[in-house]
């Protein structure tokens, strides 16, 4: 029983007497060493070194320890007490349980929670004033059943002390408002947890007068910030993230601005299931979102970023970069770039660029993006303006899988390869590579093109060829069943021929379908080995003699680019030029010979 709430007059009388005793005792440091009982019992306190018993609450300059016993609870008699203000610091020490449950306390320098537990309930607690630290395997829980429902810490800055397995828990719908800069140490951690939809619990660092910066080390096997349940972690400045962020069941995570380093991991994952139904959010300001280590959305979680995104794995060895978005959704208000050895993963869900995307450039190193998956799930990636590919990275592919879709006002391939098996709504310039499926399989693959397509001298065009009669054979389609468009053909055709094809004369395919005018010619028509991609050409041919006809109708009907096998002929001469396939070395775009093109 708590028989302090039957002694609150005797309190404020001890009170009395303490405020006599202080006028010698001051700039006193002062230490609780009672277990449960009354915060005014003056026999609980003494000097922390040496010295009597003060006898009273501290009141001018003095710091202050707690040494918690088994628990203390510093819950107020009644009727309450007015506050008790303390001007310098608090320690709140020991492997007990301190707990508050109203705003007895104001500490206009730094509080410390050193080793135990602390409890903070309704009312607010500690004043405005200095920094929170927590130590030693310290725990501060801010609306935990501990010291009642609610609670309010108000602060400049908290920081998680590195090394020593800290934890920062808000529950329910307790608070800490911060006007400084948070920092979670290596093996520390925060949670906030609304726990339902009628709470807010909330870590809040952007408030009008905070700088709101966020920094996470890392620590291997730990999470060091998890926002569930509709709790709010909210920064104002720039979140510097070498750990793990994980944003599950409806929270919101709202950043300034946000890099994440070599290392680090946010996931965004899954929804509140209501009423309202929300999704777990990281929202980033216009200062823009860096990643060098890893960003997933999954599950109805959502990314939202009203400036620039940049994935750039840096120079480090072995390093690399990844934004995967499979269920969730996301949104870029700028630009997103792509770049040394990164990549974006759109697996399955939506991600909407208002601005372009750029994969590579000239003087940088390119990533790769890869939109569904090989299931067929739908994903969709959908710009605003251009997407540029200008990805020098050996070995980086461009894939658009079955169920997905590119969307942009132009798509153009200045260095790179793309794998098309989807949908691709824009105009595209095709001045690399393009492939349409896998390099060799029995599989039928289509890449499906709503816009123009104009294929450059640069560019090459690699169809398979496979199946009885070319039945699985893939194929390129522009505007097929939809408004007419123009297909500007150059460069060159090159053919891969899959282990399954047999026909015979006369069987032909319709390598590329085009609804409106079809211009121009490819320049050679070539085979490649198809031991995969990127590889050699080879002087290995059809094995049968061929034709390429350009059949050009009109707008009414379908332009076609057919390959039909033809008769032998009667010379080994005419058998050549129709192969089309033993022609004299060349020497690929840039300089590059045709057996490392890429």
């Amino acid at each position: 029983m708590k028989w302090y709430r039957y002694m609150w007059v005797a309190a404020v009388g001890l009170l009395a007497l303490g405020s006599v005793l202080s006028q010698s005792a001051s700039a006193a440091t002062v230490k609780w060493t009672g277990g449960d009982g009354l915060w005014l019992d003056a026999t609980k306190w003494e000097f922390a070194v040496g010295g009597l018993p003060t006898g009273h609450v501290p009141l001018g300059t003095e710091d202050v320890i707690i040494d918690a016993g088994p628990k203390i609870d510093f819950s107020p008699p009644v009727p309450p007490i007015p506050d008790v203000p303390v001007a310098k610091s608090l320690l709140l020490q020991g492997a007990g349980v301190t707990s508050f449950s109203t705003s007895l306390l104001t500490v206009s320098g730094d509080v410390m929670v050193d080793t135990g537990t602390v409890g903070v309930g309704d009312g607010a607690m500690f004043g405005a004033g200095g920094d929170i630290f927590v130590d030693n395997a310290g725990t501060l829980l801010v609306g935990d059943p501990l010291a009642a429902t609610g609670g309010l810490i108000k602060r400049h800055s908290l920081e998680l002390v590195g090394g020593t397995g800290n934890l920062v828990e808000i529950n329910g719908n307790g608070k800490i408002e911060l006007t400084g800069d948070t920092t979670i140490g290596v093996q520390g951690r925060i949670i906030v947890n609304a726990n339902n939809f009628a709470d807010k619990a909330a870590l809040n660092a952007e408030l009008a007068t905070s700088t709101g910066n966020l920094i996470v080390a890392q620590s291997p096997g730990t999470t060091e910030l998890i926002v569930r349940r509709r709790g709010q972690a909210l920064f104002k400045g720039v979140a510097t993230i070498n750990g793990d962020v994980l944003v599950e069941r409806g929270g919101l995570f709202r950043t300034g601005a946000a890099g994440v380093e070599s290392g680090g991991t946010v996931n965004i994952d899954g929804q509140f299931f209501g009423p309202p139904i929300e999704p777990s959010t990281w929202a980033v300001g216009i200062g823009g979102l860096g990643v060098v280590g890893k960003v997933t959305v999954t599950n109805g979680g959502f990314l939202d970023v009203l400036g620039d995104v940049e994935l750039n794995a840096g120079l480090a060895a072995g390093a690399s970069s990844l934004l995967e978005i499979d269920g969730g959704n996301g949104g870029v208000s700028g630009n997103l770039a792509i770049n040394r050895d990164s990549s974006l993963g759109l697996k399955s869900g939506n991600l909407v660029v208002s601005g372009d995307v750029t994969v590579g450039t000239a003087a940088n190193k390119g990533g790769a993006f890869r939109i569904g998956n090989t299931v067929g799930s739908a994903a969709t990636l959908d710009v605003a303006g251009n997407v540029t590919i200008d990805a020098r990275s050996l070995g980086l592919i461009n894939r658009i899988e079955p169920g997905g879709v590119l969307k942009a006002t132009t798509v153009d391939f200045n260095t790179g390869l793309l794998v098309g098996r989807g949908l691709i709504e824009a105009d595209v310039f095709n001045g690399s590579e393009i492939y349409i499926g896998s390099s060799a399989d029995a599989t039928k693959d289509v890449l499906n093109i709503v816009g123009n397509y104009t294929q450059e001298l640069d560019g090459d065009l690699h169809i398979v060829l496979s199946g009885a009669d070319f039945s699985t054979s893939d194929q390129l389609k522009i505007n097929v069943g939809s408004s007419a468009g123009t297909a500007s053909l150059a460069g060159d055709l090159i053919l891969h021929v899959d282990s399954s094809l047999s026909v015979q004369a006369g069987d032909f395919v319709d390598l590329l379908l085009s609804k409106g005018t079809l211009a121009g010619t490819f320049n050679q028509i070539l085979f490649q080995e198809t031991g995969g991609f990127p590889g050699g050409l080879s002087t290995t041919s059809l094995g049968k003699p061929f034709e390429i006809q350009y059949i050009r109708n009109d707008s009414s009907s379908l332009q076609r680019v057919r390959l039909k096998i033809v008769p032998e002929p009667s010379s080994v001469l005419a058998l050549t030029i129709l192969l089309g396939a033993i022609l004299p070395s060349r020497t690929g775009r840039n300089g590059r010979g045709v057996n490392n093109r890429l």
